[in-house]
């Protein structure tokens, strides 16, 4: 028979049931807790990006160039792009940089030229970028009606979080034309 006083086995389950039970609640209130700034437990404030701003596209065309090729009327005209990024949100903006991107589509859907440009805060972030964007030169048989279209793409980056995390905020606006053989150029617009 050992010399210690024996523990009476319903004080062993009372105290296995009270640590079970705090442990229970230590998990709870770390699951229920709100982020908070404390990166020393490892947790951080988190924030929503704010939505994205307005993004505006252009295309037009220019001065077109037709000739008789084996008997068809062929012609040539390059096509301009241009974005317009305004009301980006300034608060939490990283980098301050606000990014154009533009992809010009065929007359059956296919992205035949891409093209990006930013603009950059000197020392504060910015609010609105515009920027000239890539031309693509189109061919096209005068007896046909071809339209040019292009998707203009703003994004910017935000802090959303107290340990840097950024997220992408992201709008776009989709524009075409109608090309035309027309000495004075262009084009009819079409959204």
């Amino acid at each position: 028979m050992s010399s210690r006083n024996p523990v009476h086995p319903t004080a062993r389950l009372i105290r296995a049931a009270v640590t079970t039970m705090a442990i229970c609640i230590a998990a709870l209130s770390l699951m229920a807790a709100p982020a908070s700034a404390d990166p020393e437990n490892g947790t951080f404030a988190t924030w929503p990006a704010p939505g994205p701003g307005n993004v505006s596209g252009s295309i037009w065309q220019g001065t077109a160039s037709c000739a008789t090729q084996s008997g068809v009327k062929v012609c040539d005209a390059n096509v301009y792009t241009s974005g317009l990024m305004n009301g980006w949100a300034t608060s939490n903006q990283a980098y301050r940089r606000l990014n154009l991107e533009w992809k010009i589509r065929n007359n059956s859907g296919t992205v035949v030229k891409t093209g990006s440009a930013y603009c950059q805060g000197a020392t504060t972030t910015i609010s609105s970028c515009e920027r000239s964007g890539p031309t693509y030169l189109a061919r096209w048989p005068i007896t046909s009606t071809v339209r040019i279209c292009v998707d203009t793409i703003g994004y910017a980056y935000y802090y959303v979080s107290s340990n840097g995390n950024t997220a992408k905020v992201t709008g776009s606006d989709y524009d075409c034309i109608t090309l035309s053989a027309g000495s004075g150029g262009g084009g009819t617009p079409q959204r």
